[in-house]
């Protein structure tokens, strides 16, 4: 582990583009160029500095290489996950959703889409035979509505 006190290191610290920059790296293999990792995470090149500085600075990055960016410029660093930044995330692993979760929450929510639908009929079914009984229920609606 780094010298940094657990404070400076926990996942509370490392939010919003630097967290997408530190998924981004284990999504990658725990090691890839800084470009790949900024096209994975959506960080734009301005912020270069802002993300990968202060994630080397806690110890959760380390500069394993350069990468050869062949014409396209200079080469780039290559960042590895260090084990206290495998830490940071893993403590938080249980924050993403597991497949099995994704799948339960897709099936509730079509079982809560088909339910809607269902009493979306069952109330078109009330209005339309309280319709054949004379009442006009969308003025009668309208005069609730405005009362309330």
């Amino acid at each position: 582990m780094s010298d940094t006190n657990d404070d400076e290191s926990s996942i509370e610290t490392v939010t919003g583009v630097r967290r997408s920059a530190l998924e981004a790296i284990a999504y990658l293999g725990g090691e890839a160029p800084v470009h790949d990792i900024m096209s994975a995470a959506e960080i734009a090149e301005g912020s270069r500095t802002y993300v990968f500085r202060p994630l080397r600075d806690q110890g959760l990055i380390e500069q394993s290489g350069e990468a050869d960016r062949g014409t396209r410029g200079p080469p780039g660093a290559v960042y590895r996950l260090t084990d206290a930044g495998r830490e940071v995330l893993d403590e938080h692993v249980d924050a993403i959703p597991s497949a099995e979760d994704v799948t339960q929450l897709r099936d509730r929510v079509d079982e809560l889409e088909r339910e809607n639908e269902l009493r979306r009929d069952e109330v078109k079914a009330l209005v339309a035979a309280l319709e054949d009984q004379g009442v006009h229920v969308k003025d009668a609606y309208l005069s609730l509505r405005d009362d309330a």
